[in-house]
């Protein structure tokens, strides 16, 4: 009974509600630099003006950018969402990820295309196999959003499914899109313009990034589940 009321009461303090707050400006920073250093990479003097660097940049702002941002709409600590309301929200969060997902479509098109015009084999890296099922599962995570969004406002068991399915594809989409963006930046062609330091540093704000994104949609999946139970 102690420990609950102690739990509560750190839970309450104006600290707590800084600390959050804090570290979600601190996520938004490190969303930031990636999206920036790739960009950086991309456009600087040191490459060829190919579709494989716009692909870089456009997949990068999809996954890394944008997609993050829809999906951090719902984070009661989130600076930019948290005093608009529940309704104006999901509007939020669907144009987000609508633009989102359009930028993804058009750079793994380019990545695609790029393979095509040298004559190389598709998706035989784990880069490519990862950016394949995340564009994949990006498309189902927009379908199945427009369903939620419009036949998900009842309590019933279809909205219940709608949201569950809409929630594991979405976790899906944003961590093999990640984890194929942090294969991309091992690649020898982005190290051989970057220090191992700079490389390392940059998976790491990923992964990091990745992990604080991801807490809200399980804590929800979670929630979900629980109620098709009872």
């Amino acid at each position: 009974m102690v420990k609950n009321k102690l739990v509560e009461s750190v839970k309450n303090s104006v600290a707590y509600s800084t600390w959050k707050l804090v570290l979600n400006t601190c996520i938004h920073m490190l969303n930031a630099v990636v999206f920036l250093q790739m960009v950086n990479f991309a456009v600087g003097p040191h490459v060829p003006r190919t579709k494989q660097m716009l692909h870089v940049i456009f997949s990068t702002l999809g996954y890394q950018l944008l997609m993050m941002e829809a999906i951090m709409t719902f984070n009661g600590n989130n600076s930019w969402s948290r005093l608009i309301s529940r309704n104006h929200q999901k509007l939020v969060h669907l144009f987000i990820q609508l633009v989102a997902s359009a930028f993804i479509i058009v750079g793994f098109s380019l990545a695609v295309s790029n393979k095509d015009d040298i004559k190389g084999v598709h998706f035989l890296s784990a880069h490519a196999i990862l950016g394949l099922i995340g564009f994949i599962f990006t498309v189902i995570s927009v379908m199945n959003g427009f369903m939620t969004f419009l036949f998900g406002k009842n309590s019933t068991t279809c909205s219940t499914f709608l949201k569950v399915l809409h929630n594991i594809s979405g976790c899906v989409a944003i961590i093999t899109g990640l984890c194929s963006l942090i294969f991309g930046i091992d690649l020898n062609f982005f190290r051989m313009w970057h220090k191992p330091e700079m490389v390392n540093t940059l998976i790491v704000f990923i992964a990091v990034c990745m992990g604080y994104i991801l807490i809200n949609p399980m804590l929800n999946l979670v929630a979900y589940l629980k109620s098709c139970r009872s």
